[in-house]
């Protein structure tokens, strides 16, 4: 027998239910992060119980999220026949070859401090020609090991009219993995960064367990992937801005916080900022093996 009920209307918000009993809501994964704010909400749940989040289209991941936040049992997935399929954006693959036109030369990386060791992980180099021509380049794997995107920083005179990074390929870059999960699963911790800076900062002192935001802000997608390896502890380490007189890595962490409490509760999530510096990638090599200590001792 078909199970019944997997989400709890009463735990909704902004329930609208049709005559055949169906009925659309406020999906609450994505109000976890300040999302379907507008207009008709992003799920849609079956006289089934099965449900469907519009603006992720048969993502498994996601909808192990919304059961985490409103469900009961079930296996909540949408039957394809019942929903209008919205269009979905499929990643472009780039041939493993393309790594060889990339200049595997480290002079940059090492003269900032990283060793050698730490940044050949990442099978990158520099772009002599193309659309990252003059960048330290740096590719983006899927969990098929298919190359997936790209993202460089610019390694040439300052200019301010030159992004620092710069990033090709898969359309959001809250979906790129900047390290392979293997540590992760493993340690059942993991660290979130800001910037690929930062992430290369912690894998030179031997911190693997990293996950990159790629900005301050924690997307559905990283929300849904932190849920899905299933950690025990989760380190907000955005930036310090405060030491610069700002407050927005500050305040970005405590938002963070907030949003991933109610899937992983108080004790597992906790924010620990750089202190020698506003960010990893300019703190003293003392502060970041002393984090080291404190992710894999402590």
């Amino acid at each position: 027998m078909e199970e019944r009920n997997v989400i709890d209307q009463s735990k909704l918000e902004r329930v609208k239910v049709n005559p055949d009993g169906s009925y659309f809501a406020r999906c609450p994964l994505c109000a976890a992060e300040g999302g379907d704010t507008s207009g008709q909400g992003h799920l849609s749940v079956f006289p089934s119980g099965k449900f469907h989040c519009f603006k992720y289209a048969n993502d498994k991941v996601h909808n192990y999220g919304i059961l985490q936040l409103a469900g009961t049992k079930g296996t909540g997935e949408a039957p394809i026949t019942q929903i209008v399929q919205p269009k979905i954006e499929v990643d472009r693959i780039y041939p493993d070859a393309c790594l060889s036109r990339l200049v595997r030369n480290f002079d940059y990386w090492t003269g900032r401090g990283v060793e050698e060791s730490a940044i050949s992980r990442f099978e990158g180099g520099i772009a002599l020609e193309g659309q990252m021509q003059g960048r330290w380049v740096f590719p983006f794997r899927n969990k098929n090991n298919q190359i997936i995107g790209f993202t460089g920083r610019w390694i040439g005179k300052a200019n301010p009219h030159v992004a620092k990074w710069k990033h090709l390929g898969v359309k959001s870059k809250s979906h790129w993995p900047f390290f392979t999960h293997d540590e992760i699963n493993s340690l059942k911790k993991v660290v979130l960064v800001e910037s690929p800076g930062d992430t290369l900062a912690c894998v030179n002192s031997g911190i693997l367990a990293i996950r990159c935001l790629f900005g301050i802000n924690l997307s559905s997608a990283i929300m849904g992937e932190l849920i899905g390896l299933q950690v025990n502890q989760i380190i907000i380490s955005t930036n310090n801005d405060m030491i610069d007189g700002k407050i927005a890595g500050n305040k970005a962490s405590e938002k963070i916080r907030k949003q991933l409490i109610p899937f992983f509760g108080e004790d597992a999530v906790i924010i620990r900022l750089p202190q020698t510096a506003s960010d990893w990638g300019a703190a003293k090599k003392e502060e970041l093996l002393e984090f080291y200590k404190e992710i894999y001792v402590n």
